[in-house]
């Protein structure tokens, strides 16, 4: 049995997650603001995670790049089960 899920990240960044967190309405215009090199998952874990943090710290109520992404993924999660 396979234990990794994958997850496409426009949907861990849904619109219902970014309106609980930013101005953003979708995955596409976050990183399009951050940079718009980043379209895919690889361009975002090649870019500078100073970086990152930094533009998610200026416009979300989260502190770093990964805190955002492990709150994005516990909320899909509840969605998904329904809670």
């Amino acid at each position: 049995m396979d234990d990794e899920l994958s997850v496409k990240l426009d949907n861990l960044l849904s619109r219902e997650f970014l309106a609980t967190c930013s101005r953003f309405t979708s995955c596409t215009e976050f990183f399009a603001a951050c940079d718009p090199g980043l379209i895919t998952i690889d361009d975002v874990n090649a870019f500078p995670q100073d970086q990152l943090d930094a533009f998610v710290r200026d416009n979300t109520t989260y502190r770093n790049w990964n805190v955002m992404f492990g709150d994005a993924g516990a909320f899909y999660v509840k969605k998904q089960i329904g809670l």
